[in-house]
């Protein structure tokens, strides 16, 4: 284990810090499914099954960060934990809002580089990751308003 004094406040992340991060994560790849379903008429094969291939993904990741998340070290474990849930959360909050589907495709690629980034553990990745998926629910924000 790294000596958080030494990583300046850097700490590994905890069972329940884990899990934590699974559940916000199975519930962005519930909504994509959800919208996937509630759009099926609006959505082309491609976009469908591109959206469900970005949901397996994050599903698998949600499972994944269960058990492969636990001891990453984050430089601000309670700053980085907290966009990411932060970024989950609105991105269930308004995928199902929105009408365009490159939209929902980029928050779905986003979660899916965040997951793949906590997973191997490397900090810069998911700093960039995370900023990344935060630019993304971003990007929503400013669709739902437009649509």
């Amino acid at each position: 284990m790294r000596d958080s004094k030494k990583d300046g406040g850097a700490m590994p992340i905890s069972k329940e810090q884990a899990r934590e991060l699974g559940r916000a994560f199975l519930d962005v790849a519930h909504t994509l499914g959800t919208y996937r379903f509630e759009s099926w008429n609006d959505l082309t094969a491609a976009d469908r099954k591109r959206i469900e291939a970005e949901e397996w993904d994050i599903l698998t990741y949600s499972s994944s960060l269960t058990t492969k998340a636990v001891g990453v070290v984050l430089d601000d474990l309670k700053g980085n934990l907290g966009a990411i849930a932060g970024g989950a959360a609105q991105a269930t909050k308004v995928i199902g809002t929105i009408h365009d589907v490159k939209v929902v495709l980029k928050i779905a690629a986003a979660f899916v580089t965040l997951g793949g980034a906590i997973v191997s553990g490397n900090a810069v990745a998911i700093a960039t990751a995370t900023a990344a998926a935060a630019a993304a629910t971003g990007a929503l924000k400013v669709a739902k308003g437009a649509a």
